[in-house]
């Protein structure tokens, strides 16, 4: 089985371009005039600075390539794309796994070497009329990935990740639709570690809060999840909203999975009203989500939880469009975040942080150049510092956590903008540069300041 999502995976990857536009799935065939769509483009960027998050590289370098194909038919309409990446980073210090802190539980090395990532990601969709009223479809994607790190201790990790979301669209008026889908999804994981020798430490497994404890010998870490939920949405020109939830069950550790258990759930929304003026549009938009997870040890013939996270999130975005000028695109977004964090059995802990970020942008066009600006201000700060006991058997990194928190809570202000230039004399051909600018207020556990990040992107539409 482990096999087969492997090969499943890269053959995909491999597979000639298939998709992708951001539009939702089920609001293609609203306007079956547009044109078909191709477009192609290479990319490159290096990222460097020591605010980051714990797991980050300090400096790092990526390159990739992206292919999007849209078609309209006269009964059917499809989408798709295809993405390859390659990345190199330097690590004081990382998670073992693809996604650090996306489960509740990590595998920790705090030695310095390098780390190579290979990811592929291939998606697919499809929307097909039924009658005046309705039409069916899915979206499909599958994305794999592949991590090892140099040095002297040694590890890699492959995964994968395989979506499939059935689609119905019901047509309310000429303007106005129903979105109903159904998420199904597989995601897994297995982390190959190295066995430890001379001056090769072990790995440290956290539970949470950077709780946990160190594993010798852990050759291997395998995690398995599935998740399914549904999602409904209503589009028109006077509002438009939606909401869904999706429930999560993964198992963790063990060559049978058996050691962890991982549920959780994830529920979302949002509402966006339009307000169309004689000149200038607004849009107003607020979007919520919130996900939970807990981690479950086996004991006794029974499953104790060791720790539980809940992570809520709200926006409100407002944007002018303006009908005519140079400028095209101006608003805000204010981004909040509620995070809660408690441990059950080796240590009774709870931590509660508030935090937000305040972003203003905007878009402008002037001959053969697009730019985009945006300047933003965050920080956040405890609303429960914890209640720890502190007892000889329990172990924890401390210091990665004081990282953690300061990437989380120092106050920071952040610039950035993109440049896209389309050349008069490249039909369809335009180069992009992007890049952005992160400093914090002050430098308590990171070692730095600055974030910087910078993008260059050649992109051909056709």
């Amino acid at each position: 089985m482990n096999k087969l999502f492997r090969y499943t995976g890269i053959a995909l990857c491999l597979l000639a371009p298939v998709l992708a536009k951001g539009q939702d799935l089920g609001q293609i065939r609203m306007d079956k005039a547009l044109p078909s769509e191709n477009e192609v483009s290479v990319w490159g960027g290096v990222e460097d600075g020591r605010f980051k998050p714990v797991h980050a590289a300090l400096f790092q370098w990526k390159a990739g390539a992206d292919a999007c194909l849209v078609r309209h038919g006269r009964h059917t309409s499809w989408k798709g794309t295809l993405s390859l990446e390659q990345a190199m980073g330097k690590h004081l210090g990382s998670s073992l796994f693809l996604e650090p802190g996306y489960y509740p539980m990590d595998l920790w090395d705090q030695t310095t070497g390098k780390t190579s990532r290979q990811t592929g990601r291939m998606e697919i969709g499809l929307l097909s009329d039924l009658s005046d009223l309705w039409a069916a479809g899915f979206n499909a994607s599958v994305k794999a990935a592949h991590e090892s790190k140099l040095g002297s201790f040694r590890h890699s990790t492959f995964g994968m990740d395989a979506q499939l979301e059935p689609t119905l669209t019901f047509l309310y008026d000429d303007d106005a639709i129903f979105v109903s889908s159904y998420l199904v999804r597989l995601r897994t994981e297995r982390a190959k570690v190295g066995q430890p020798g001379d001056g090769i430490p072990p790995v440290f497994l956290d539970e949470g809060m950077r709780y946990g404890v160190y594993e010798p010998g852990l050759g291997l870490f395998p995690v398995l999840e599935f998740s399914h939920g549904f999602f409904e949405r209503f589009y028109s020109p006077e509002w438009s909203g939606g909401f869904g939830i999706t429930w999560k069950r993964g198992r963790a550790g063990e060559q049978d999975y058996s050691r962890f258990r991982t549920p959780g759930s994830t529920l979302k929304g949002f509402f966006e009203v339009p307000r169309e003026g004689f000149e200038v549009d607004q849009v107003y938009r607020i979007t919520y989500q919130r996900d939970r997870d807990q981690l479950r040890e086996a004991r006794d013939g029974g499953y104790a939880t060791l720790s539980d996270r809940v992570t809520r999130n709200a926006s409100f975005n407002f944007s002018l469009r303006p009908h005519k000028g140079t400028l095209k695109r101006a608003g805000i977004n204010l981004d909040g975040n509620l995070w809660r964090e408690r441990g059950f059995v080796s240590v009774k802990d709870e931590i509660r942080m508030i935090g937000g970020t305040a972003t203003v942008f905007a878009s402008a066009k002037f001959l053969w150049f697009d730019l985009d600006v945006r300047l933003s201000a965050g920080g956040g700060r405890w609303l429960d510092r914890g209640r720890s006991y502190e007892e000889d058997n329990v172990l924890r990194l401390a210091e990665d956590w004081r990282k953690n928190m300061d990437y989380r809570l120092l106050p920071r202000v952040g610039m950035g903008g993109t440049v896209t230039y389309h050349p008069y004399f490249l039909e369809g051909f335009s180069f992009q540069f992007d890049t952005d600018w992160l400093r914090a207020f002050k430098n308590v556990h990171l070692g730095g300041k600055n974030r910087n990040i910078a993008t260059l992107r050649v992109r051909y539409h056709f």
